[in-house]
């Protein structure tokens, strides 16, 4: 379903509206719980960073290692 005119036209517009509040959602708890959010995003930046550095490692190095081989 896609709306045909107005705000939301060629978009579906419950998908929309719902992306909008989640997205006010985590922005306003973020403001008002700035010193929380910061040791969340702390948390899950190190888990990525020790789950998956490996995985960084060898994707930057097969792209470099294509570009500079690859004419």
């Amino acid at each position: 379903m896609r709306a045909e005119l107005g705000l939301f036209k060629g978009l579906n517009p419950t998908v929309t509206l719902s992306s909008v509040l989640i997205v006010i959602v985590f922005v306003v708890s973020c403001v008002l719980q700035a010193e929380q959010a910061g040791e969340v995003f702390k948390a899950m930046s190190e888990f990525v960073v020790q789950q998956f550095k490996w995985f960084y490692l060898s994707l930057v190095t097969g792209v470099l290692g294509c570009r500079f081989t690859w004419p």
